[in-house]
């Protein structure tokens, strides 16, 4: 490349470069939204909700008082979802200002299954009081069933224990 393609290569990027910085719009200030999840039949706090706006992907869980923070969200139209295991989710669109902090109090309902009828019927393993059974699949259940055991009891014991390596 000779030297006047480089110099010309070079004054094209920096006045490219600023053209373009020229024509960027002002930072926003980043919005935030507060929210209190409460049981919709009792009022009583829903502690370890989830409140996500996937569209930008920040997500936190609400506290054991049902409260959560969401911080550094763009300003604009968003989506806000709210969700526990046993309440129906609850899906909110928001407007936010720049800068604004916004309240948002959520009621989950609680979600009601009907499961469908279960017909139980007992028979009779043909080998069971048979000494020549298969010992190696009885042993490989009682290790599946020792480790479910042990499995409660580390969940029982220190429920949000976790470890990343």
């Amino acid at each position: 490349m000779s030297g006047t393609y480089r110099v010309l290569a070079f004054w094209f990027c920096v006045l490219g470069g600023a053209s373009l910085g020229a024509q960027r719009a002002p930072t926003k200030l980043s919005a935030s939204i507060v929210g209190y999840v409460t049981a919709r039949q009792t009022g009583d706090p829903l502690g370890f909700a989830d409140a996500t706006i996937e569209d930008i992907g920040i997500a936190t869980f609400a506290n054991g008082d049902g409260l959560f923070r969401l911080r550094g969200i763009p300003p604009g139209a968003v989506t806000l979802r709210i969700r526990r295991l046993g309440f129906t989710p609850v899906v909110l669109h928001l407007t936010l200002g720049e800068g604004s902090s916004d309240t948002v109090r959520v009621s989950l309902e609680p979600l009601a299954l009907q499961l469908q009828r279960v017909r139980v019927s007992d028979a009779i393993c043909p080998s069971r009081d048979s000494e020549s059974g298969d010992t190696a699949t009885l042993a490989i259940l009682r290790q599946l069933w020792d480790n479910a055991e042990r499995n409660k009891l580390v969940a029982h014991e220190s429920p949000f224990l976790t470890r990343m390596e």
